[in-house]
């Protein structure tokens, strides 16, 4: 069984709440979302509604920023897929774990730069993740 099997085309990311070097939160979330939706993925709108998805998908995007100098950012990204998994032989054991993750990408910027340089390589990311979903599931217009 591979890590996407039956998992659904419908997913709830989680990003950082705050802004940090002039990177917004909000704007990762929503270019996120904007990307994953025009390749056919549906995204869930709260917690709640994700719940009623079977394995509760989650796409986390995990990012450190560093300051090498007062104008230079360090920015690593990394995305991953967490899921509920159930054992089958024991399915009151239960746990969220990591089924996909890409490979981590790192840049320099300057601060001016910074936020859409992290959202280049979260696009990048995005998209390993939407070609390994699609080459697992097919693509959500074949449904």
């Amino acid at each position: 069984m591979g890590i996407f099997d039956g998992c659904p085309h419908s997913f709830h990311i989680l990003v950082p709440r705050d802004e940090h070097a002039g990177i917004s939160a909000r704007a990762i979330a929503a270019t996120a979302e904007n990307h994953l939706i025009k390749a056919g993925i549906s995204v869930a709108e709260s917690l709640e509604e994700l719940r009623q998805v079977p394995g509760f998908p989650i796409l986390v995007d995990h990012i450190n920023i560093s300051w090498e100098s007062e104008n230079l950012v360090v920015i690593a990204s990394n995305l991953a897929l967490w899921q509920l998994v159930v054992l089958d032989r024991k399915p009151d054991m239960r746990t969220l774990a990591k089924t996909w993750l890409a490979p981590t990408e790192v840049a320099s910027a300057s601060r001016p730069q910074a936020n859409d340089v992290l959202l280049d390589r979260m696009q990048s990311q995005l998209d390993l993740f939407i070609a390994s979903s699609r080459h697992a599931n097919g693509s959500p217009h074949d449904e």
